[in-house]
């Protein structure tokens, strides 16, 4: 391909997706310790802790106290009929602030996590890996100067049922404003397409949070 098409191409990818960003993004502003920072959810989802702030409480109970929960994004719809019948959500972000680490830290922190990740199995072998040891780390698939991502499936256990449901979980570290946010994204798991559809929405967050900050 002729070189300066090439790059009218590129520049012609990064202007659509940046588009396409925009049209996906809400604003979701919250006051930490140093100012304000958009959180910046895709559209369509209301923020928990905002809505119900015991219902946050409860739901985010299990995480440590090196953390606190800035937003609990969940599809509008599901929420509706949460407040009816409470049951688990088919998707949904958290965002969290990390608060016993530092910009100054996240190399470190990256590194680390790539020494735990290890390599990223074979999408097609993904159901029966689940099904035999219960948990499948999906490794790095994302990574910048100020963030990097990676990937798990495992079984959540439902609250209001004994049953266990499948989920793709993706958790980014990402540095944003002088804070070093834990932003997790959930889907629920039934093929290997819903790891790309889960990848691509943690992608598509973090483009909205930096263009928000």
């Amino acid at each position: 391909m002729i070189p300066h098409i090439r790059n009218a191409l590129a520049v012609l990818g990064v202007a659509v997706a940046t588009a396409a960003a925009q049209t996906t993004c809400q604003s979701a502003k919250r006051s930490i310790t140093g100012g304000d920072i958009d959180l910046a959810p895709l559209a369509g989802y209301v923020d928990i802790c905002a809505q119900d702030n015991p219902v946050c409480r409860t739901l985010t109970a299990g995480y440590p106290p090196s953390v606190s929960t800035i937003g609990y994004f969940v599809l509008a719809d599901e929420w509706r009929s949460f407040q009816q019948t409470p049951r688990g959500f088919t998707q949904y972000f958290i965002a969290q602030l990390a608060l016993g680490t530092s910009p100054g830290d996240f190399p470190g922190l990256k590194q680390y996590l790539h020494s735990q990740q290890g390599s990223i199995p074979d999408h097609t072998r993904l159901p029966a890996l689940l099904d035999s040891i219960g948990r499948v780390p999906l490794g790095v698939f994302d990574e910048t100067d100020s963030s990097i991502s990676f990937g798990t499936i495992m079984r959540l256990q439902r609250r209001e049922t004994a049953a266990q449901l499948p989920m793709v979980a993706t958790n980014t570290a990402a540095v944003v404003k002088g804070h070093v946010l834990s932003l997790y994204a959930y889907r629920q798991f039934q093929t290997a397409a819903d790891v790309d559809t889960t990848e691509q929405w943690t992608r598509t967050w973090l483009s909205c949070l930096r263009r928000a900050n």
